[in-house]
């Protein structure tokens, strides 16, 4: 009789330490779920509050690590979201001392993610409502010249290069830039395009397509007639609803 009485108290015993490890468990998955994001916001609510100020935008929200330079030359719109390690560079000097005249702008509603690098010494120009992932770079110049009459020697270390300011970055509205991209200098990205993760793109991408690859191509475009998405090689481009390019003019327009 003891024995079945000690065996029942040890299972109470331990059915009472489950329950309080749940019960701490759940405890903490509240205030993680619940409190935590919003300490978060609270605490982040006097530089969101800066940043708003200083740029003259409407309602910005940033993580944390970010770097924002060439406040002169930057232009944001309302509701802008990014994550932590944001870097905005509206570039007015490099480190040899020479001057530029840029401008970024970014339209309403973008959402970046983590890590994303945003620089111009002539013109980047981002649309409404576009969503930019991790580890994206968008840039309109280079560091050194290596086409043209002058061209910078491979002995010359990088940092003290000179950054190129002739070609401005375009990404229009509704666009989705998925993580890894690197969109260079001159590229241009029709409206309502997504471009796939990892890509590089270094030339004119039409409005309302798939592109992807090294460099990015179209694979598929939207058809407004059957509103599908189809590929690219089967439809004739005219038929796909405002794409003001053909294949052949993408293919030819490398930077």
């Amino acid at each position: 009789m003891g024995y079945r009485q000690a065996m029942i108290s040890d299972r109470r015993e331990q059915s009472r330490e489950l329950t309080e490890a749940d019960v701490t468990d759940r405890l903490f998955r509240y205030l993680y779920g619940a409190w935590f994001p919003r300490v978060v916001r609270y605490l982040a609510l006097p530089k969101n509050l800066f940043y708003s100020r200083l740029l003259h935008a409407e309602d910005i929200r940033l993580g944390s690590g970010n770097t924002i330079k060439g406040i002169k030359g930057l232009r944001i719109g309302r509701s802008f979201r990014a994550l932590d390690q944001l870097w905005l560079a509206s570039i007015e000097c490099d480190r040899a001392g020479n001057r530029y005249e840029p401008s970024l702008t970014i339209g309403s509603n973008v959402v970046c993610g983590y890590g994303v690098h945003i620089a111009a010494t002539n013109c980047v120009r981002i649309g409404n409502d576009v969503l930019v992932g991790s580890r994206v770079i968008i840039t309109d110049h280079n560091h050194g010249v290596y086409r043209g009459v002058v061209q910078t020697s491979p002995g010359e270390p990088p940092a003290d290069r000179p950054l190129t300011s002739d070609a401005e970055t375009i990404v229009e509205d509704n666009v989705w830039i998925g993580d890894g991209v690197a969109i260079l200098p001159g590229s241009w990205i029709g409206r309502g395009s997504v471009i796939g993760a990892n890509s590089v793109v270094n030339c004119r991408i039409p409005s309302y397509c798939i592109a992807v690859g090294n460099p990015a191509r179209p694979i598929k475009v939207f058809d407004f007639r059957s509103k599908s998405w189809v590929s690219a090689a089967e439809v004739p481009w005219s038929t796909s609803g405002g794409l003001s390019i053909s294949m052949r003019e993408v293919k030819g327009s490398e930077i």
